[in-house]
């Protein structure tokens, strides 16, 4: 009997040892992960992916699942990244859960892309994780899920996660988000809101959007839903934004010429035509073939036959005319 009290003793004071052994080195794997610097991210035939060193197979293997769960609410971000990676691996039915419960987790970790160091909210980086087919990752939302995410961060007015300016984007301008757009831009003031608002192209929403005129900080938005629906009532606004930039003389603020010039060309009248070659005799050399371009890049995307003199008169060489084109796709905004 004493033998078999003797073999119980062993056994018991062997697991808690080995327990004891798991918690230590747990700890160190914490420890060792939380004193990285920073996240690397790789990329390979247009995927994104982290790389899964030492540390992440480890942590893997160590960690029960409720262990990972408290490490996802850890103060240092690049541990929540890793936990949060075992979670899309190991417990995967736990992944919703977690990031429902941490949008308003504002923790911040150095994420390194290339060359380029930036600093990302690790809420945001799980949610690009599991929503975007540009990541590999373990565990992918189901649409049921997305949906729900996407209304959650819609209707989140003090989100600062840049998810929630995302799933703005996403919005269908179908009949049925219609009110849900327009409420985003008389309560909210969203400016994305207000150019899909702008898709409806109804007479009715006119005022609505003429309003965010003179709102300062919505000249980009602003341009963007006159672009989409160019109704003559809002050519006034455009010839403004004309005035003010010559008159603070921004020649060189390009993203600002470039915007204004595209949607002043959606306007395809004798008054648009004479305003760009008004716009192509000002200035010394360098600015004029910065407007030169910004001209081209309007009417090459709002092409119409009334610019076609204007074109002709505009000489760039192949490469430049190829990064007009690349241009003309970073203002395709939706």
């Amino acid at each position: 009997m004493k033998i078999w009290n003797l073999l119980f003793i062993f056994l018991f004071l062997n697991l808690y040892s080995q327990e004891g052994s798991k918690r230590t080195d747990l700890t160190s794997v914490v420890n060792a992960i939380k004193s990285k610097k920073e996240l690397r991210i790789f990329h390979s035939k247009n995927q994104n992916y982290f790389m899964k060193d030492t540390l992440f197979n480890q942590l893997q293997e160590i960690a029960s699942e409720k262990q990972i769960l408290e490490l996802t609410n850890d103060t240092n971000g690049i541990l929540q990244i890793y936990s949060f990676m075992v979670l899309c691996e190991k417990y995967k039915d736990k992944c919703f859960d977690v990031i429902l419960n941490n949008l308003h987790n504002y923790t911040s970790f150095p994420v390194v892309s290339g060359c380029v160091l930036n600093h990302d909210y690790t809420t945001d980086f799980w949610i690009y994780l599991v929503t975007s087919e540009g990541w590999q990752s373990g565990f992918k939302l189901e649409q049921k899920q997305k949906n729900e995410l996407n209304n959650l961060l819609i209707r989140d007015k003090s989100s600062k996660l840049r998810s929630h300016y995302f799933a703005l984007r996403e919005i269908e301008t179908s009949p049925e988000n219609y009110e849900l757009i327009k409420k985003l831009v008389t309560n909210d003031k969203n400016g994305i809101a207000l150019y899909l608002l702008a898709e409806y192209q109804k007479p009715e929403d006119i005022a609505i959007i003429s309003s965010f005129n003179n709102k300062i900080n919505y000249l980009d938005d602003f341009l963007k839903a006159i672009e989409n629906f160019p109704n003559i009532a809002f050519y006034q606004y455009v010839l403004k934004a004309i005035e003010q930039e010559k008159k603070y003389d921004l020649f060189y603020s390009d993203s600002n010429w470039n915007r204004i010039l595209i949607t002043v060309a959606k306007y395809p009248t004798s008054q648009t035509k004479k305003i760009f070659e008004d716009l192509l005799k000002e200035g010394n050399n360098e600015r004029l073939s910065g407007m030169s371009k910004g001209i081209l890049l309007a009417i090459t995307k709002n092409p119409n036959p009334i610019f076609d003199s204007i074109k002709s008169q505009i000489a760039v060489r192949e490469d430049e005319m190829l990064e007009i084109n690349n241009q003309i796709e970073l203002y395709n905004y939706k």
